[in-house]
């Protein structure tokens, strides 16, 4: 904490002052106990310097943040000191304490309150209301239950604890600020193997803040008195600590992708780790540039042998999306999913998934996790630097939309067959903001889709040496 020598305060100057490396503070000479406060991200509050006795009778000094600047003026802050806080002060009376009381307010009008009713809004549920997943219902905003815990606990943990006791109309920003600098120092977590490992929260902090946003919108629409969302004037590039985005691990170069394809082959081929499953996963994810949670969750119900598509319900997909999400079926696909029925009968297992849970037998209920596809690139001797899960869909992408050669080449000259991104975009299932996107669900437009697939999954196989219609899963 950096402390300026003090001053008589004047608009001028504080319209002039920087954003500074460090927080500081300035006193005003005019009006006892005044205080400014400048924070980094160049926010100024006003602060009220006071002393009051504790509960052990031991006299106490410290600071009540009362506004900010410009929002509360210069002149009125002095006003405020003198006219409320001085003669309280001079009782002896905690400021903090008397005027949090005071806050609570109307009890609809309380942060949590409002919180709890945008929650339900977008879930269909109040937070509260479960602590299982077989309590959660899908909500209205596609919330998935993992999603849902994650805002229930960070909300419960980070954020009422400073400002769910509050009225929505005395939130202020740096009300907000004192939440998201809760994040920076991140969180120690205990391991199975039992030691500790310190984890970083910067992006959540970055998601509390959107979901803070959210929720004084909806505030504002419904409480009267609030002048203007308190968390849109927050930039985050700011504050102290910032998190570095990083793109997910991929190879796009054709000579990689061949190296990775023919790891794949050969550790399954050879291993005896893991199982059918994540092996048969594995060799799918490229062919179909699904999500890793899409991959896992796939059901035979969503798989048409006779119309030659598989469909990804709406509900299973990311983000807000209007439609279900087709995927053609290659004869490289068909290949696999014929694979995954044999060892399933063979292992005499029953179930609604394409890949059942590992090491259940009978009927098994649950898929695989979408955390363990992960691990397998990794056992293949596959870099995470290198290439992640979601990096087949990155590869694929840049594969598709710069060229691909039907020699199966790979020579970056000769990668000369190209595709309609809109058609390319599609099969990544993301959501575009224009129009042309509908089009690519017509019946004609999924055919070239299909031959798009089929010549991509044909270039796959040129790559990796050995068609995948010639492997057999049903060894492993």
């Amino acid at each position: 904490m950096d402390h300026k020598k003090s001053r008589i305060f004047s608009t001028t100057f504080i319209d002039k002052i920087k954003k500074p490396t460090n927080l500081y503070r300035v006193k005003d000479l005019k009006t006892s106990g005044l205080y400014i406060a400048v924070k980094p991200s160049g926010i100024i509050s006003w602060l009220y310097r006071y002393s009051y006795i504790n509960k052990l009778g031991k006299k106490k000094s410290t600071y009540y943040t009362f506004g900010e600047y410009p929002g509360t003026q210069l002149g009125d802050a002095r006003a405020i000191c003198e006219n409320e806080y001085r003669p309280l002060a001079i009782k002896g009376v905690n400021l903090k304490e008397h005027f949090t009381n005071e806050k609570i307010g109307p009890n609809e009008e309380r942060f949590e309150v409002i919180y709890n009713k945008w929650y339900k809004s977008k879930s269909g549920i109040f937070p509260n209301d479960f602590n299982m997943e077989s309590e959660y219902i899908k909500g209205y905003d596609g919330w998935s239950y993992n999603y849902a815990l994650w805002i229930k606990g960070v909300m419960r943990d980070y954020v009422l604890p400073i400002i769910g006791h509050m009225n929505v109309k005395d939130i202020t920003t740096n009300s907000i600020l004192n939440i998201l600098e809760t994040f920076e120092d991140g969180k120690i977590v205990k391991l199975n193997n039992g030691k500790s490992k310190k984890v970083n929260l910067l992006a959540t902090r970055d998601k509390c803040k959107g979901w803070l946003h959210k929720i004084m919108n909806y505030a504002m629409k419904r409480v009267s008195g609030i002048p203007y969302n308190v968390v849109s004037i927050i930039d985050l590039s700011d504050m102290k600590q910032n998190r570095t985005k990083k793109h997910n691990a991929t190879v796009y170069k054709a000579i990689d992708i061949r190296e990775v394809l023919q790891r794949i082959d050969e550790f399954n081929k050879t291993t005896t780790h893991g199982s059918w499953q994540l092996s048969i996963a594995t060799t799918i994810a490229p062919l179909t540039l699904l999500r890793s949670n899409e991959l896992a969750g796939l059901a035979w119900s969503e798989i048409d042998f006779n119309w030659g598509f598989i469909t990804i319900p709406k509900e299973r997909m990311k983000g807000h999306r209007k439609d279900d999400h087709i995927i053609p079926i290659t004869s490289q696909l068909k290949h696999c999913l014929q694979e995954a029925k044999k060892c399933a009968k063979r292992d005499g297992v029953t179930s609604d998934y394409v890949f059942p849970k590992v090491r259940e037998f009978g009927v098994v209920t649950k898929p695989i996790s979408k955390k363990s596809l992960g691990p397998r690139l990794k056992y293949s001797g596959i870099d995470p630097a290198k290439l992640v899960p979601h990096g087949w869909r990155s590869m694929g992408s840049t594969r598709l939309n710069y060229g691909i050669s039907p020699e199966g080449s790979t020579d970056p000259k000769k990668q000369t067959k190209l595709y309609n991104w809109d058609a390319v975009e599609q099969s990544l299932s993301h959501v575009l903001t224009n129009e042309s996107r509908e089009a690519y669900l017509r019946p004609d437009t999924l055919e070239y889709r299909r031959e798009m697939m089929q010549e991509y999954c044909d270039y796959l196989d040129l790559l990796r040496g050995s068609p995948i219609c010639n492997l057999s899963f049903n060894v492993i």
